[in-house]
């Protein structure tokens, strides 16, 4: 079997809080995540646990930041890799930062506005997931981008990303392939989109419609009502009490 290239590998999570224990409350009752606190250089955060594995962590915001799910993404040469994405019209506001015995990290801007963090292992990466997604694991994402061809070239060149596109009734949808792997999507967004350029990332769930359900109670927000993906499966979009925004999904696989 051949390997698949490891550039472009989503491979951790981490909701950028103003009252982290609020948030580790809600995502626990929402999702069912067992909790760790993990002492860092920088200071403790809260890792989110699915089967004994973390998959996930709660940090606190930084000044001047906004509520967020950061997404990291593996790259082989940070410092490449950031030379890059400025070539290509990205900016670097976080430098990178060594996590250590683990590895480091930054964080870039797209050209549009979207930010991502890429992420280079000290050591090899963790082997991939295999099997069917459990709830509360992270099992895709996708971009919400104002020109779905322009961020398509950037992360096919950034990253090496194959790009697929099918037509939707909202638009072009756009897939990038990490080698066999569908590693993303790009989404279109509506012209009179208020909302910024963003990575949302996908959590799998057991029964959409009822964790959607619980999202008003817990003080969150449902942006998109539980909606099926003809062929694909079913989602939501939400949002949790500070804004954070996090799509849940079931797959048609997963559903049978």
């Amino acid at each position: 079997m051949t390997a698949r290239p490891q550039t472009g590998r989503f491979v951790w999570h981490e909701i950028n809080s103003p009252d982290p224990d609020a948030s580790v409350a809600y995502y626990t009752a929402l999702l069912g995540y067992g909790t760790n606190r993990v002492e860092m250089g920088e200071g403790a955060f809260t890792a989110l646990v699915v089967g004994g594995a973390s998959v996930g962590g709660v940090v606190a915001l930084k000044e001047g930041d906004d509520p967020h799910w950061a997404c990291y993404c593996t790259v082989e040469d940070l410092d490449a890799t950031l030379a890059r994405a400025r070539a290509l019209g990205a900016t670097v506001d976080r430098e990178p930062k060594e996590v250590p015995g683990v590895g480091r990290w930054a964080r870039l801007v797209d050209p549009q506005g979207a930010r991502l963090y890429p992420f280079a292992w000290a050591n090899a990466a963790p082997p991939e997931h295999a099997g069917a997604w459990s709830e509360g694991m992270f099992c895709f994402h996708e971009l919400l981008a104002r020109d779905s061809d322009a961020a398509a070239r950037f992360y096919a060149e950034l990253f090496g990303y194959g790009t697929r596109e099918f037509p939707t009734p909202n638009g072009p949808y756009t897939l990038l392939d990490r080698g066999e792997t569908e590693e993303a999507g790009i989404l279109l967004m509506p012209k009179d989109a208020r909302g910024a350029c963003q990575w949302l990332p996908y959590v799998a769930v057991e029964d959409v419609d009822a964790t959607t359900g619980k999202v008003g109670s817990l003080g969150g927000t449902v942006y998109v009502p539980p909606t099926d993906i003809e062929g694909v499966g079913r989602f939501s979009v939400t949002a949790d009490p500070h804004g954070a925004t996090l799509s849940l999904f079931r797959s048609l696989q997963a559903a049978a």
